[in-house]
C-alpha cells in the first residue's frame, strides 16, 4: 500500500494508490486536452440500467464522454450500451466507474459546467484505473510510479485532494529518537 523512500531531506511514505491516481489524471487530462483520449472497446458491450434521472444527466454529459473515450449508447427503457472506456481503464469495472461519474454530477449543482464534468470524469477514470491498496509492487515498479509522481505538476496531492506523500525531515526522525 505504500511505497518508503528517503531523499537528501529525510524519509518519505507515498501512497501508491493516490500516487497513481494524481499520474493518470495528468495523463487523461492532457490527452484531452490534445484531443488524443485512446480508447479500449469492450470484447461484450455492458448492459447498464439507470433511473430516468440519471439518463437525464448521461444524456447531457454523453458529448463528454465521448472525447474522454467512452463510447455510451441507450439501449431502450432506462437501459444503456457501454461499447468503450478510456484505455487506462480498461481492466476497470466499467458500470461502476459510470455510475461513480454520473452519481458525483448529481450530487453537484443542477448546471452543467463542462469543465466540472470534465474533471469528474478524469477524477473517477483515474482513481478506478489507478494501482490498489495492498497490491504488491516491485522494485522496478515502485520506481517507475515514483519517477512517474515526479513528472506531475502536483505530485503532493491526489486529484481528491488526499496527500500522496508524508515526509518526515532528518531533524524530525532524530529529534524523535532523541538524537538532537
Amino acid at each position: 500500500s505504500y511505497i518508503i523512500a528517503c531523499d537528501s531531506e529525510g524519509l518519505l511514505i507515498v501512497d501508491q494508490h493516490v500516487a497513481h491516481e494524481r499520474v493518470l489524471y495528468e495523463k487523461l487530462a492532457g490527452a484531452r486536452l490534445r484531443g488524443a483520449v485512446e480508447s479500449q472497446g469492450l470484447l461484450v458491450p455492458q448492459t447498464m440500467e439507470l433511473a430516468p434521472h440519471q439518463l437525464a444527466i448521461l444524456d447531457g454529459v454523453m458529448p463528454e464522454l465521448t472525447r474522454n473515450g467512452f463510447q455510451v449508447e441507450r439501449f431502450g427503457g432506462g437501459a444503456v450500451l457501454v461499447r468503450s472506456v478510456p484505455a487506462i481503464a480498461k481492466n476497470s469495472d466499467c458500470e461502476k466507474l459510470l455510475h461513480e461519474i454520473i452519481e458525483g454530477l448529481e450530487a453537484e449543482d443542477r448546471t452543467v459546467d463542462v469543465e466540472r464534468v470534465r474533471d469528474r470524469i478524469a477524477v473517477s477514470t483515474a482513481c478506478h484505473a489507478a494501482i490498489k491498496v495492498n497490491m504488491a509492487l516491485s522494485a522496478e515498479k515502485m520506481q517507475w510510479l515514483l519517477d512517474e509522481l515526479g513528472r506531475t505538476r502536483i505530485p503532493t496531492s491526489c486529484p481528491h485532494g488526499r496527500p500522496v506523500i508524508l515526509r518526515f525531515s532528518l531533524y524530525e526522525i532524530e529529534r524523535n529518537f532523541g538524537r538532537v
